[in-house]
């Protein structure tokens, strides 16, 4: 059987160090006796150096107008996290492995007095055996009772923000807070998802994906359980589906079998913000010996939903199909594009997770893309979009960076690529919720098919977009696979080139270039099929602003020192001048910007909404601020709070007799 512990149980201290000092402080033969620069400090698990610091009163609030500026120092520290595993369990007889789910950054992992891994990605899961260390340890200290454990981040990239080379990024670790338009520099260093030691003394289940399969007509349903075991004890494979605690349908098959089905009649379709429960079922599966024992079971929650895309009214014949059909049942994409919710994301509770996917279901919004400049979102929010009926259109880890947004095409940039697909799709594909995968954010080729610049979506044929192709039609072939994000011939609207059939989907623009009206008439004329990524600048709300900015300077202008710190991208303070505005008033500007962003969104959405089917869908950049921005394309701001925007948008996307359901 197999024994987990949950390391976020145990105490940690955090350490702060020049550059390898902790390792001659480690080393006891030496007897040199070197002090850490911070710490011991008490560490969540998962949480981040940062937020430990903070909590500390280490470093001050990031959030506050430019102090983020004086936190910088971090992230050119070693740090250690340090805790001490229980003797019982590490006596226990079987395979002892390390799971960590999200490490972010690079380093090494010390158990007792020895080097067990190290550690470069914060895509993958990364799995050390610590048997040879802990048996060392215990033979030399036959009385302890613990084992030190110690995971040490080390050097981290030094600059992967949004003004960059794609073809020259190799590392794996979110971009985001490198500085992004919306994201002043915090390089977080932690570990961001699940860490546990697992023990097992027999076989046990060493992967376990599935994804199901939907006839709306016959509502008929079928898991596909993708399985293996390792060791020499495991005989049969138990699979049975359940809903409510009742069991629905059930299968063996031998231990040697891959892939299992499971089909039922009768089910319950999943849908698309359409009720408010959804009806998700549980594949048990079970790894069973010759007599019939159990060594171990996992769970995983599914749901059965019908998806197909189909063209739009009118499309030219080379465009891909945008309209998705649910159940049968062709619906409109109200979207949201997904960013982390801080900077230091290792922190987030769920609370906070699910108060923004309720703000955005209540709002009426049926998608959520998750932007391809950060990470694999945990567990947690995929259940929650489960739950709500919020499709989720996935990316992965992959960005554009404006001087070139042409990603690396070498063999060993490949080959990454396609195990960071692998590693997402193993993780994730039985969420009910994810319909699709896309290759990155904004990848493209310049004029002519250069490297530099952009303008043209790169295509199936792109090296490491083939790999991930390849990777997902092998792995999840029920579910669509999208180049990039836009995906089309041309990455956004050309006046000239409205009627040509060359707009599919596309993103911008993110601010008004002129005049109300001129706005409108743009949204009326585009021919786009889908717009994936569009906006428009709103202030954030007065009493925040003087919260985070503080009062001095404030009525601010461009010259505002928080307000460029933060919001540079998008001031707006000529524009309110220009329209007669006062700018004495802090107050008087929040109001006209937030009624900008309000009226251009509802305009945008409502002239996307009215063409359907002629056009697929519409998702909002942004959803929420990560950073108290003074400005910013957000319609949740750094509390998760609607702005206008949100609630105009509400009254587009909801009929009055559903907003009151959903308040009940």
């Amino acid at each position: 059987m197999k024994q987990t512990l949950d390391l976020s149980r145990l105490k940690w201290a955090l350490r702060g160090w020049h550059a390898w000092n902790w390792q001659l402080a480690l080393a006891r033969e030496t007897g040199v006796k070197l002090l850490p620069v911070a710490g011991p400090i008490p560490v969540r698990v998962p949480g981040s150096v940062q937020g430990a610091l903070r909590d500390a009163g280490v470093i001050s609030d990031w959030n506050v107008a430019t102090q983020s500026l004086a936190a910088e120092w971090v992230e050119n520290r070693h740090w250690t996290f340090e805790t001490k595993l229980p003797v019982k369990q590490c006596r226990l007889t079987g395979r002892k492995q390390l799971v960590c789910d999200g490490l972010d950054g690079g380093g090494i992992i010390r158990c007792g007095d020895v080097e067990v891994g190290q550690f470069s990605s914060a895509f993958v899961p990364h799995r050390m055996d610590l048997n040879d260390a802990i048996a060392d340890y215990l033979t030399k200290n036959p009385h302890a009772r613990s084992i030190p454990l110690i995971i040490v981040f080390t050097d981290l990239p030094r600059n992967l923000g949004q003004v960059n080379f794609t073809s020259r990024i190799r590392d794996e670790k979110p971009r985001f807070n490198y500085v992004w338009d919306w994201m002043p520099r915090l390089v977080q260093i932690g570990i961001w998802d699940s860490l546990r030691l697992e023990v097992c003394d027999s076989s046990e289940i060493s992967s376990l994906r599935m994804f199901t399969e939907f006839d709306a007509k016959t509502r008929q349903g079928t898991v596909r359980v993708f399985a293996k075991s390792n060791g020499e004890t495991a005989a049969r494979w138990r699979v049975s589906l359940w809903q409510n605690g009742h069991k629905v349908g059930a299968t063996e098959a031998p231990a040697n079998r891959k892939q299992i089905r499971l089909s039922a009649g009768d089910i319950d379709p999943w849908w698309s913000t359409q009720t408010n429960q959804q009806p998700l079922y549980d594949v048990r599966v079970e790894l069973l010996d010759q007599r019939g024992g159990v060594l171990e079971i996992q769970t995983r929650r599914v749901g059965f939903r019908e998806i197909r895309w189909t063209a739009c009214e009118g499309a030219p014949k080379n465009a891909e199909p945008w309209i998705l059909n649910i159940n049968g049942q062709p619906v409109f994409v109200a979207g949201v594009n997904w960013t982390p919710i801080r900077p230091n994301f290792a922190d987030v509770t769920d609370e906070e997770i699910r108060l923004r996917l309720d703000a955005y279901r209540d709002l009426g919004f049926n998608l959520i893309r998750v932007w391809g400049g950060a990470v694999l979102e945990r567990e947690f929010f995929y259940q929650v979009c489960d739950e709500l009926g919020l499709l989720v259109w996935q990316e992965f880890p992959f960005s554009s960076s404006g001087i070139d947004n042409w990603p690396p095409e070498d063999q060993a940039a490949v080959k990454r690529a396609g195990e960071i697909a692998e590693s997402y799709i193993t993780r994730r594909q039985h969420h009910a919720s994810l319909i699709m995968w896309c290759g990155g954010n904004e990848l493209q080729f310049g004029p002519s098919d250069s490297r530099s610049g952009g303008g043209v979506p790169v295509g199936y044929a792109h090296p490491p977009v083939a790999k991930m192709q390849q990777t997902v039609e092998r792995l999840d072939p029920t579910r669509r696979f999208l180049p990039t994000s836009p995906w089309g011939p041309r990455f956004s609207i050309e006046p000239s080139a409205i009627g040509k059939g060359e707009h599919h989907c596309v993103h911008g623009p993110w601010k008004i270039p002129g005049t109300m009206r001129a706005w409108k008439n743009y949204w009326m004329q585009s021919d786009a099929l889908f717009h994936s990524e569009a906006g428009v600048p709103g202030a954030s709300d007065a009493k925040l602003i003087r919260e985070f900015c503080g009062d001095s300077g404030l009525p601010a202008d461009e010259t505002h020192p928080a307000w460029l710190h933060a919001a540079a991208w998008w001031l707006q303070w000529k524009e309110y001048r220009t329209a007669g505005g006062n700018p004495a008033s802090l107050e008087a500007f929040v109001h006209w910007s937030q009624q900008q962003q309000a009226e251009g969104l509802a305009a945008a959405f409502d002239a996307c909404k009215e063409k359907f089917p002629r056009c697929g869908g519409f998702i909002v950049w942004m959803g929420h601020d990560a950073f108290p921005c003074p400005c910013n394309t957000s319609i949740l701001d750094f509390n998760g709070q609607p702005k206008p925007a949100a609630l105009r948008l509400r009254e587009i996307l909801l009929p009055t007799s559903f907003r009151m359901d959903r308040r009940r």
